[in-house]
């Protein structure tokens, strides 16, 4: 599988889209799929850049693979804080704008168009992983 290894800086988020984007084209995954896992992996490396390294700078790897299956597979990895995003809790997005606490929204983006998502810590490692099926909607 195809793995693209940076720092986890800013600067680098438009390589590693590309580098998904790339990939997953190049494989024939769905055109009608492609700009949520685009938008997904944005969502995810964003995060990463912003609080995986809150006091020391980091490195990131993303790995892709489209299978035979026409499962379009990403895993995350970094060695920054623990942080499991499957552990927060939804925004209530039906609550009034001025009652809503900021963020989330990117986590909940992710949790609804992802058919999977997995987390889980080992060592000193986040490792993320996102499943999207080649069928809008999952």
């Amino acid at each position: 599988m195809p793995e693209k290894r940076t720092p986890a800086r800013m600067d680098q988020l438009r390589d590693l889209v590309q580098f998904v984007s790339d990939h997953i084209t190049m494989r024939r995954f769905p055109e009608s799929r492609r700009a949520q896992v685009e938008l997904a992996t944005e969502e995810v490396l964003v995060n990463i850049f912003l609080h995986a390294y809150p006091e020391t700078p980091g490195d990131v790897a993303v790995t892709v693979d489209v299978t035979g299956e026409g499962r379009c597979i990403l895993r995350f990895e970094d060695h920054g804080v623990p942080f499991d995003p499957l552990a927060v809790a939804a925004p209530d997005v039906s609550a009034p704008l001025s009652d809503r606490k900021p963020g989330g929204l990117g986590i909940l983006f992710i949790r609804n168009t992802a058919d999977r998502v997995t987390y889980r810590r080992s060592g000193d490692r986040n490792f993320l992983t996102l499943e999207f099926s080649g069928v809008s909607g999952g």
